[in-house]
């Protein structure tokens, strides 16, 4: 779609994301591979597989707006080329904090300025996503990035859900353990509920 990739941006298990410009204009494209998306199985039922977890995320993605998500821009399934290509609003400064490969401490921090910062506009985004009927389920240092302006922007919703107001659903949701959003704690395969 006049889409010029000039680099990659980061690696994940199905595909990658790229930096890429049209017309002046910086995108992020999460390209992902069907053929490995239809092959991994999530556990979430029969027949569940990471494909229509994508399909999902772009569905939850076209109906958000709101300056603290990282935006869909396009989706374009490529039946020739095997892929699904997520055009995304490009975040300058990437994620809010970065994990050093092997380093100590593990992570790159910023102030507690930008900290208080990124924070409350974490909470801007989420009280829109659940006010919009959106469980996020990965908030963690990774999945929140930052423009040159400051702006904290949360990304990735592979693993989000519609909230249906049935707990039952939450054993099979997935998210980072570490970053489990605190509705899910007490549940999981073969655990009892939470009081």
């Amino acid at each position: 779609n006049g889409y010029e990739l000039l680099g990659e941006l980061g690696r994940g298990a199905f595909g990658t994301v790229e930096l890429c410009e049209r017309r002046g204009d910086l995108y992020a494209v999460k390209i992902l591979r069907k053929s490995l998306l239809r092959k991994a199985r999530t556990g979430r039922g029969r027949g569940a597989n990471a494909l229509a977890d994508a399909r999902r995320e772009i569905a939850i993605m076209k109906k958000l707006d709101h300056a603290n998500l990282v935006g869909l821009v396009e989706a374009v399934d490529d039946e020739k080329a095997g892929k699904l290509y997520l055009v995304l609003e490009y975040v300058d400064c990437g994620p809010v904090l970065e994990r050093r490969k092997g380093g100590d401490p593990p992570y790159v921090a910023i102030d507690a300025v930008a900290a208080r910062a990124a924070c409350r506009d974490v909470l801007r985004g989420l009280e829109y996503l659940h006010a919009s009927g959106v469980v996020h389920l990965d908030v963690k240092p990774e999945n929140v990035l930052l423009t040159s302006g400051g702006v904290a922007k949360l990304c990735d919703f592979g693993v989000s859900r519609l909230a249906r107001g049935d707990a039952g659903d939450a054993a099979v949701f997935a998210s980072t353990p570490a970053f489990s959003a605190p509705e899910l704690c007490g549940y999981g395969a073969g655990s009892a509920a939470a009081p």
